[in-house]
């Protein structure tokens, strides 16, 4: 649900933040889309590095000023390069390919990480990750629901944590509405904006 006060605006600032942020946009949405980390070099991470050892932002949660324009801080400043397996690709209502991938090829589906493709309407270097990752996976840029037969990948682009989805008063209660990866609230780091979609 979105908040009461539409009208209200944050200016952020800082070298990688966009100019302002609007409570009737999607959840932090000028983070969701930056383009301006492409040139950074990306960090190796695993999967189970995030969503064992990754810390959970406690500013993120809700549907109001600070947190639903909330600029990047800590892991959310860099660039990683993460491998998992393709397990489900679903199309957001804000435009996104959200895409959810797990460690191992059959390991428990509910361990997941989100990775999101902005629309192609966000920036070229989208259009481009886009035509990646459906020419690495061969899953159609139509698609979506869950894969039957995952592939692996690999994924570079901007850490960000999903606190809309927290769990209760921000705890660490599970969190829900975000897929399948709602295993903890350490599960709602994803990478998103995406980048680039390359061979694992």
């Amino acid at each position: 649900m979105l908040p009461l006060l539409l009208s209200a605006a944050l200016t952020l600032s800082g070298p990688h933040t966009p100019a302002a942020c609007v409570l009737s946009d999607h959840y932090r949405w000028p983070m969701k889309v930056d383009e301006s980390f492409r040139s950074l070099t990306a960090t190796r991470v695993t999967i189970g590095a995030m969503l064992t050892s990754w810390p959970i932002v406690p500013l993120y949660a809700g549907h109001a000023l600070p947190g639903w324009c909330a600029p990047r801080t800590g892991n959310e400043l860099k660039t990683y390069s993460v491998a998992g397996w393709v397990r489900a690709k679903r199309m957001e209502d804000d435009g996104d390919w959200h895409v959810e991938l797990t460690a191992t090829q059959t390991g428990a589906v509910t361990k997941c990480i989100v990775v999101e493709i902005p629309s192609e309407d966000e920036g070229a270097q989208y259009t481009v990750a886009r035509n990646e990752f459906v020419s690495r996976t061969g899953i159609a840029e139509n698609f979506n629901g869950d894969v039957a037969a995952p592939v692996k990948i690999r994924v570079m682009g901007v850490a960000f944590f999903d606190g809309q989805h927290r769990g209760a008063k921000g705890t660490s209660n599970p969190p829900h509405g975000h897929g399948r990866c709602n295993s903890s609230n350490r599960a709602l780091w994803e990478i998103h904006p995406v980048y680039s979609v390359v061979a694992p």
